[in-house]
């Protein structure tokens, strides 16, 4: 800061020195008193001061309120309210105002470069999956035209590699729904029937039957993008594949049931509900089974999980204004819902 800025951003409190000392020195030669005079020079002094003191103060008040208020905001306001900061005309508040400003200019700066980073990453996602679907359908074709019972274990993984690619395809565009997200009015039955006509092939291999009579007749429909949906009930039914029931008490199922709450009221909405019978989950996992990368003692166990499935399905339902809910109890059965609002009639 240079001399000249300094002074002239203190020029008020230096002419008023400068008036305590003119003023102060003509009482003193005027009066030539010690007692009431020294004490009258006293007040102008301490009034002077008072006067620069409340002036600087209001100069700056606006400013030094704005830093505070960044101070005690949340992360994701700062940016936005450091760009509102109010000019200052102090010397001090001048420099504070331009390293403040630097600083969210860098901010922004490296904000929009990760941001470019994670649209192209997305994009090459996107491409990838996309690229690698070609040869996955290819290998499936070719391994249905040999009809050859030593080659379904090979048709089941490629079918596993599929469902990754799918997952890996929709967690890249987790963070950008709104951009590929269209809402109609879609029967939850359509919805469901093609989520599990997409996993038939491992329903079938892992012995579960599914129940589909509690969805009515006719079934709900409800406003929302049925491609995300689809996605979010098929994760469901791969972790209901995954966990399924072993022995030989029971054999595994899935079922499904959508009903309709709070018809003609403002909390309108349809319930759609999965409800398996297989291992259930630890009362101790239960409020961690949405967190991303999160097994749990199943997936430890069972070795299978990636922990992304009820992450996805969880992000993915949030960002579409749907809840999802999860109850189980542990080697027994679990039950996931999904709440889709105001439902069309």
């Amino acid at each position: 800061m240079s001399i000249e800025t300094y002074l002239r951003s203190h020029i008020v409190s230096l002419l008023l020195c400068v008036l305590s000392i003119i003023a102060t020195y003509f009482l003193v030669r005027v009066l030539d008193a010690a007692g009431n005079a020294a004490l009258l020079i006293a007040l102008m002094q301490a009034l002077f001061l008072i006067v620069a003191g409340l002036f600087n103060w209001f100069s700056g008040r606006r400013f030094w309120e704005g830093l505070v208020e960044i101070a005690d905001a949340p992360a994701n306001e700062v940016l936005s309210l450091a760009s509102n900061v109010v000019e200052p005309e102090f010397a001090e508040g001048i420099i504070v105002k331009r390293a403040l400003d630097n600083t969210t200019h860098a901010a922004n700066a490296m904000v929009g470069s990760l941001n470019a980073g994670q649209n192209d990453y997305r994009e090459f996602i996107e491409s990838w999956v996309h690229e690698i679907k070609t040869p996955l359908a290819a290998a499936n074709l070719m391994i249905e035209n040999y009809s050859d019972p030593r080659l379904r274990p090979l048709c089941a993984e490629l079918d596993r590699i599929g469902s990754y690619v799918e997952q890996a395809l929709f967690y890249a565009r987790s963070g950008s729904v709104e951009n590929d997200y269209l809402i109609r009015d879609v029967s939850v039955d359509s919805m469901v029937k093609e989520a599990v006509k997409s996993r038939a092939s491992e329903l079938i291999a892992a012995n579960i039957s599914v129940e589909l009579s509690g969805l009515g007749q006719p079934s709900p429909s409800v406003p929302c993008d049925p491609k995300w949906v689809v996605f979010v009930i098929g994760q469901l039914i791969d972790n209901a594949v995954r966990y399924r029931y072993i022995g030989q008490e029971r054999s595994a199922s899935i079922s499904f049931s959508a009903h309709a709450l709070d018809l003609k009221t403002a909390n309108e909405c349809v319930v759609l509900q999965i409800r398996d019978n297989g291992c259930g989950i630890p009362s101790a996992d239960i409020g961690r089974v949405f967190e991303k990368g999160f097994t749990g003692e199943n997936g430890r166990s069972r070795k299978k999980s990636t922990g992304l499935g009820l992450y996805l399905a969880h992000v993915l339902c949030e960002k579409m204004g749907l809840s999802v809910a999860i109850e189980s109890i542990y080697g027994s059965w679990t039950c996931v819902s999904i709440t889709f609002p105001r439902l069309k009639p």
